[in-house]
């Protein structure tokens, strides 16, 4: 009584959360359908005549029915075709009852025969006992049942059923006499199927699947699961959840959105159809391989997960999965912190590299152990602000550096792939409106799949600049009959003349950087290193270049300051008619902004 009991109260938590589903309004589509329906001949005694569910001291006549969907059983009824004889869960219309029993033989019928709310995922199986034997159900035939789930629809369900007859011996037992091609439901054979071991590999050497339900890789290493059974059943259905820890599953379901689980042999015999689903016989002690895209839980050490295994009779077998053991040294993610302000414009809103003339955001991190990082994504969870190392998305580029370094270790479609070990500080870039308060995640990935993450809290605001130096451009763009700047970002020249123009600076503060901006014709050029922009020559007047080395400048500004700016002409400054923007970037973060049209 127990375990019905446990049995009827889970099931009522499941299907209030159903039905609370259908009363926000949401479209369902029917339940649950009848894979299978049994006859399984003489059972134990279970029932009495009429609606009484205490037994009588006769056997019962059984049925094994295997549904197939997620929902819950509200009701069922079974018929029998040749005599029309009915038995139902219904209390109080003068049909015999129709005994429920779940998986571990316990009666789901309540005292007045009526069935409680019975909730399945990815199917189950249920054996449906009734007592009349008398009369035309006595010599088998045809039976259907139908099974009413919590949403109103009905699913049906046919067998044709032996003829039961009395076999006279000392102890005087009924026997049913099987029809042809009649065989046993395997849960009543012997070797009764169960699992032995399910153990979490961790990352693998294959890639079968990825971030979805198509049998199909996506370039990352799959997690295996390794998955030893004993007994006798064929297997049309797998889940694999996790009960502790982030969120994940996994199964083999059409069309549920979940992603998919691959089962192949030991020998890399892969078991799954083209479409996700299977049907996998086994006997005796056999060996199985489960291949998943791990979604960032499965490297997690504190997660737990359980395998469930539907077989075609309706048994559900289930194990808590054994978890993955980190190898010794493996890389862990010990500290995330930011965003700050960086003195660095080194990345925009885009993939590619090129400052957009606001600060870059700078996020820190520091990996212990040794691997292989073969990508970074930062994501804020306050917007929809996200950065990457993935090409080709069109989510913005994540710089990723050396710990206080600019130097990008990113390669040129911004990709990465960096052997690290012992204690490895990292600082990490990111353009565009990353300029939030926060909390953000960040994810890196190895090259063995595995996955590790950190948040960060929500950080104070950052201070308001002061108002920036006003900017004023003293002409239009004209051949400076010199050639001290090229196309790349050295203060050098490259046999061609250079063109450019005079600004003034009128203010307090420390020039960061200048950028000019071609808006008719297109072309940038700066004073940013290490963003692959043509350089910005910045002097005052017949005086020396203010150019660092490395193309940077940081120029004080007290009063009114005139500079003169070189730059290569791309034909862009040449041209009769066109537009430049420039922009003005100070120490505090102001920033001064002035058009030009000619």
């Amino acid at each position: 009584m127990h375990t019905r009991r446990g049995t009827v109260r889970g099931s009522w938590v499941v299907a209030l959360g159903l039905l609370g589903c259908l009363w926000a309004g949401m479209v369902c589509a029917a339940m649950g359908t009848v894979r299978s329906l049994a006859f399984d001949g003489l059972v134990e005694d279970r029932l009495g005549t009429g609606e009484n569910i205490q037994g009588d001291g006769k056997k019962d006549l059984a049925f094994s029915v295997t549904l197939e969907g997620a929902g819950a059983v509200v009701g069922a009824e079974l018929k029998h075709l040749t005599t029309g004889m009915v038995w139902d869960t219904v209390p109080g219309n003068g049909r015999p009852t129709l005994g429920v029993l779940d998986e571990s033989g316990g009666l789901l019928n309540q005292g007045n025969s009526r069935l409680p709310a019975v909730a399945f995922l990815l199917g189950t199986r249920l054996r449906l006992v009734v007592s009349e034997l008398a009369g035309e159900a006595a010599k088998g035939g045809e039976y259907e049942v139908t099974v009413r789930f919590l949403d109103r629809s009905e699913a049906k369900g046919r067998v044709h059923a032996a003829p039961v007859t009395l076999t006279v011996s000392p102890t005087s037992t009924l026997t049913p006499t099987p029809a042809a091609g009649f065989s046993p439901s395997p849960s009543a054979a012997s070797g009764a199927p169960r699992i032995l071991e399910a153990r979490v590999e961790g990352p693998s050497d294959r890639d079968l699947v990825g971030q979805g339900e198509a049998l199909k890789g996506n370039g990352t290493p799959d997690w295996r699961v390794r998955v030893k059974l004993q007994g006798r059943g064929i297997i049309t259905g797998i889940r694999f959840s996790n009960h502790r820890g982030p969120e994940g599953t996994w199964d083999t379901l059409k069309d549920n959105g979940r992603w998919l689980v691959v089962v192949t042999r030991p020998s890399t015999e892969i078991l799954t159809r083209a479409d996700g689903t299977l049907r996998v016989p086994f006997r005796d002690q056999t060996e199985l391989v489960l291949f998943l895209e791990d979604n960032g839980s499965l490297s997690r050490p504190e997660t737990r997960s359980q395998l469930t295994l539907t077989l075609e009779d309706g048994t559900l077998l289930t194990r808590d999965a054994a978890p993955a053991a980190l190898p010794e040294g493996a890389p862990t993610l010990t500290e995330f912190k930011g965003p700050e302000a960086s003195d660095f414009d080194l990345l925009g809103p885009g993939e590619n590299r090129g400052g957009d003339f606001d600060r870059d955001r700078r996020f820190t991190v520091v990996v212990q152990g040794k691997g292989v990082l073969t990508g970074a994504k930062l994501r804020s969870l306050k917007g929809d602000g996200a950065w990457d190392t993935i090409p080709g998305n069109k989510i913005a580029l994540l710089g990723v550096a050396r710990e206080g370094k600019t130097e990008f270790l990113n390669r040129g479609d911004g990709s990465l792939r960096l052997p690290v070990s012992g204690t490895t500080p990292l600082s990490l870039y990111a353009g565009g409106d990353a300029a939030g308060t926060g909390p953000f995640r960040v994810s890196l990935v190895f090259e063995d799949g595995r996955v590790l993450e950190k948040e960060t809290g929500t950080v104070a605001a950052p201070a308001k600049p002061a108002a920036a130096p006003k900017l004023a451009i003293l002409g239009r763009p004209l051949s400076l009959k010199g050639d001290r700047v090229g196309g790349d970002e050295l203060l050098r020249g490259n046999g061609k003349v250079d063109w450019g123009f005079s600004v003034r600076l009128d203010g307090k503060g420390t020039l960061k950087a200048l950028l000019v901006r071609a808006t008719t014709g297109g072309g940038v050029w700066d004073t940013v290193p290490g963003n692959r922009n043509g350089l910005v020559g910045v002097r005052k007047p017949g005086g020396a270049y203010l150019n660092a080395s490395d193309g940077s400048v940081s120029v004080p500004v007290n009063g009114a300051l005139v500079l003169q700016l070189w730059m290569e002409d791309n034909k862009s400054l040449s041209r009769k008619k066109g537009s430049v923007r420039v922009e003005a970037l100070f120490e505090d973060g102001s920033k001064a902004v002035r058009d030009l049209r000619w």
